[in-house]
């Protein structure tokens, strides 16, 4: 028998179509879901990052009696948005002695915030982290005094992408740390210098 003259087994055009049409489909519901979970962890996480970094602070706070300027760090110089967080107090004395009543490290975790625009720019090689931002006060200046920061005080500050997702993820953040109070209430505030930065209030007597 010629084996030759049987048919061959394999996918026809019209079934290769079908398949990928089907993917097609599959990718286009299954996707945008898989990317607005991954966002919402993301955001989550940030949330988590900002209030245990917070905590540190306000422990060193209890500590040494003050906040540092954030000239005394890397990177924080004038003009700059803030010092990488890891270069600060809460990671190793550096402004502070044993005598100043330093107690730390206050934070061992990352200082990488992964919602923050990654640029390769600044004086920090980018601003993918967390930055302390406390430009020219050792305590906290309440609102109405003046004060080079609009929002004033101690802060965390993040910088994100200056683009529609970025606002809703700044929205999203104000709901979940202040009830969705608006961009310039609570602890949680954005819109400084453009909608792309974010402070987290670190000492709020207010």
């Amino acid at each position: 028998m010629d084996k030759s003259k049987e048919p061959r087994e394999g996918f026809t055009l019209i079934e290769m179509v079908v398949v990928i049409a089907i993917i097609g489909i599959l990718s286009a519901v299954l996707l945008p879901n898989a990317f607005k979970q991954i966002q919402k962890s993301r955001v989550a996480r940030t949330t988590e990052d900002l209030h245990t970094l917070k905590t540190a602070w306000l422990q060193l706070y209890a500590d040494v009696g003050r906040f540092p300027i954030e000239t005394n760090y890397p990177g924080g110089g004038a003009g700059a948005h803030g010092a990488r967080m890891s270069e600060t107090d809460i990671y190793k004395s550096v402004v502070f002695s044993e005598e100043d009543g330093w107690d730390g490290p206050y934070y061992e975790g990352s200082d990488i915030c992964i919602l923050c625009k990654q640029n390769t720019g600044g004086s920090h090689g980018g601003y993918h982290y967390y930055l302390y931002d406390n430009d020219n006060n050792d305590k906290y200046i309440p609102q109405g005094e003046p004060h080079p920061n609009p929002y004033g005080g101690v802060n965390i500050l993040m910088v994100l992408g200056n683009n529609r997702s970025a606002i809703k993820i700044m929205e999203r953040i104000d709901d979940i740390m202040d009830g969705g109070d608006g961009n310039r209430k609570g602890s949680f505030r954005y819109g400084v210098g453009g909608q792309n930065r974010c402070f987290y209030l670190i000492y709020d007597n207010r």
